[in-house]
């Protein structure tokens, strides 16, 4: 079979901006594209305006198509202040030729901002146990959706908070159906996730769970959890929230995933900033510090302001007899203590986080805290300095600033994962807030 040229029409889709001429909103059109689609040089058109369409189309009567070098650039110089009213005032536009037509529409990005609104609404992305949303819901949100992977998890959430769970991978989330349920409730306020952490962690495990260390030559992206930036990426355009909040670990803002996903939601016509915010310059008594990306449709991202902080560690720590069980010393757990001797052997720093109370900071409460790993912190006893014992499981809550009635599920383990990779409450309120105002709170 021979091969065969332009078997097909040659039109075009092209996007122009909205510019100003005599203070009305002018569409400058011009190229050989317009002869293609028949708008040839002295031939008349008419203009049909609809609410969010401008169609231009050949006819017998009206303004001429003009043209450039010798007629072989054709150009159509349009300016009305229609343009804004039917348009929207957008600063860009779609352009559609077609044969002896011209269908002039919002550009998506464009029609997408002129959608969005800061409702009272939130879709939670890779949840957890919830406590991003609860941030939320505190600040004035409440939930329409959410997906979460590990159903212990998702079992946590849905104690906690209302609205659809998707408990599967993030692959396998309906798209079209989560779009329509959040489009029968109005504009979503804000899309709340949790990306998981482990590619980007200075631990950086082999997989999920496992020991072995990965290849220090491999990016973070190398993991098998890297590419989830994607997905968050997706929904946003998809489900088009009015905010974007995002917490990850603090590495995660150098790293190639954390740069595309900046650019990929200033493309989609957000306001982005991002910083690493400390709970303890908000108050908080935990250093668990987390990396925030906000996009926003408003101008600016608003920030939290810090606080001076004034609470020590001791106003979260239960009064625990001497004769508990939980307390526990050489003789009961010879292991923890020699680790800790092998550790000032070696000459690294390393110094038993040993919590008396007095304490303005509480190291960070890792995932794993209640499988006893030797370098988390543990409380000293008030009295006899050989003995200690670990947080409980309420020392933690209060800790993360988790509200009493919020429900952890009866599993130590569980409700230790959920606190020990979710985020300071208290520390995202006030950021959901910030961004916010007081729009969805009033």
């Amino acid at each position: 079979m021979s091969a065969q040229r332009c078997t097909f029409a040659r039109f075009r889709t092209t996007v122009v901006s909205v510019g100003r001429h005599r203070g009305q909103p002018r569409i400058y059109l011009e190229g050989r594209w317009l002869i293609d689609a028949g708008f040839q040089p002295g031939n008349a058109f008419e203009a049909r305006f609809q609410t969010g369409r401008l169609e231009l189309s050949l006819s017998e009567h009206g303004r001429s198509v003009s043209s450039k070098r010798s007629r072989r650039v054709a150009v159509i110089d349009l300016h009305c202040a229609a343009i804004d009213r039917i348009l929207g005032g957008v600063e860009k536009v779609t352009v559609h030729a077609e044969h002896h037509r011209l269908i002039i529409t919002p550009e998506r990005i464009a029609l997408q901002r002129s959608k969005r609104q800061l409702t009272p609404t939130a879709v939670s992305l890779f949840a957890g146990g919830g406590l991003l949303a609860e941030a939320a819901r505190q600040a004035g949100f409440q939930t329409l959706a959410a997906v979460e992977l590990d159903g212990r998890y998702a079992d946590i959430f849905q104690l906690n908070h209302g609205g659809r769970m998707y408990a599967c991978s993030i692959e396998q989330v309906p798209w079209a159906q989560l779009q329509q349920m959040v489009e029968a409730h109005g504009p979503l306020g804000l899309l709340e996730m949790g990306l998981p952490c482990e590619p980007f962690s200075r631990i950086r495990r082999l997989d999920r769970g496992g020991q072995s260390k990965r290849d220090g030559s491999l990016p973070p992206e190398a993991h098998e959890l890297g590419d989830l930036v994607y997905f968050a990426i997706k929904a946003a355009d998809l489900l088009n929230p009015h905010t974007v909040i995002i917490e990850e670990v603090p590495p995660f803002l150098e790293s190639g995933a954390g740069w595309i996903l900046r650019g990929a939601l200033a493309r989609l016509g957000y306001t982005v900033d991002a910083r690493v915010l400390d709970p303890r310059d908000h108050g908080g008594l935990t250093a668990r510090a987390r990396a925030a990306i906000v996009a926003t449709s408003f101008n600016r991202v608003c920030w939290p302001e810090p606080v001076e902080q004034q609470r020590r560690v001791g106003e979260i720590l239960d009064d625990v007899a001497d004769d508990s069980p939980l307390w526990f010393d050489l003789a009961t757990k010879p292991w923890l203590y020699q680790h800790w001797e092998r550790q000032r052997e070696r000459g690294n720093g390393f110094v038993p986080p040993r919590l008396t109370g007095d304490e303005s900071s509480c190291p960070t409460i890792k995932k794993r805290y209640f499988a006893g790993q030797g370098d988390n912190p543990v409380v000293q006893h008030p009295r006899d300095p050989s003995k200690h014992r670990w947080l409980t499981v309420d020392e933690v809550r209060r800790l993360m600033e988790v509200p009493v009635d919020y429900q952890l599920g009866d599993a130590i383990t569980v409700a230790g994962e959920v606190l020990g990779q979710g985020v300071h409450v208290e520390t995202f309120r006030q950021l959901i807030e910030a961004v916010a105002g007081s729009t969805v709170s009033a």
